[in-house]
């Protein structure tokens, strides 16, 4: 027993699949609209029409008209009616349909994402409010600045990691600290912008003599699983490996790559 599966696209009679039923293959025999292979990350399924035919295809689009899907040998059909399909089949494409949906409205953030991750640092620069005159106290309150050049994509609810980092002065030069390591929650709109706004850290030292003063920063972004897929940071190995800054101890002394303890021969904080 044989059957033939005929689907109507764009005003063409498209000969598509002649099914074998006792071998259980599926065969291709003429296509009147072969567009050429697409690459796509979404699944082969089964699609079955309405009088039983099942094919194997990947959901590509979804139109007001039709449904694009790409059968198993590349080939590409626009805008297949939804006339043709059952109602179970029906059902996977409405799910493809708010898959899509989410894909957008709830973006999910990779490497690929049209992100640009900026730092500006506001700071009050002053000898000191204690009378001591060689003292020197620097406030320092940073702005987080995600920018998404998507024309489409909503990033809700991305969670971030801004970590503000120290360096010894005088005979603590050489010297590293992490200084305050905090996180946070941004949501970006397509052609928009998020800002999120650091703790007030003051950075102490007395120029001849000891402390710390304000050395750079790190920002990490990652997607839903927890993963880092996105870092900016002031320094380039700092960005490439943040592991050793989002694990180090906040006002332990380190060497630059944050692998080495060390201690501070001037004793130093917030006042």
């Amino acid at each position: 027993m044989v059957k033939r599966f005929s689907l109507r696209l764009n005003s063409f009679s498209v000969l598509l699949f002649e099914e074998e039923m006792k071998a259980g293959r599926i065969i291709l025999v003429s296509s009147a609209l072969a567009i050429g292979a697409l690459v796509s990350a979404e699944p082969f399924q089964d699609l079955t029409s309405l009088d039983g035919t099942v094919i194997r295809a990947q959901i590509l689009a979804v139109s007001d008209y039709g449904v694009t899907i790409q059968v198993e040998n590349g080939r590409l059909f626009e805008d297949v009616p939804f006339s043709r399909f059952s109602k179970e089949t029906m059902r996977l494409i409405e799910d493809w349909k708010e898959n899509e949906r989410l894909s957008v409205d709830q973006a999910e953030i990779n490497s690929g994402s049209k992100l640009k991750i900026k730092v500006q640092r506001g700071r009050d620069d002053e000898m000191n409010r204690y009378g001591d005159i060689d003292d020197r106290v620097v406030e320092v309150q940073s702005t987080v600045i995600i920018e998404n050049d998507d024309i489409e994509k909503t990033y809700t609810d991305v969670d971030g990691t801004f970590v503000l980092i120290a360096q010894g002065v005088a005979i603590d030069e050489g010297k590293y600290a992490v200084i305050l390591r905090q996180d946070f929650k941004v949501s970006i709109s397509p052609k928009d912008e998020a800002r999120w706004t650091s703790k007030k850290v003051n950075f102490i030292y007395d120029p001849d003599y000891g402390g710390i003063e304000y050395e750079g920063y790190l920002v990490v972004l990652r997607d839903r699983s927890g993963r880092i897929v996105l870092a900016r940071s002031s320094r380039s190995p700092w960005e490439k490996d943040p592991g050793p800054l989002l694990e180090a101890k906040v006002k332990q002394g380190y060497d630059r790559d944050f692998t080495q303890k060390t201690r501070f021969a001037v004793k130093y904080g917030r006042r």
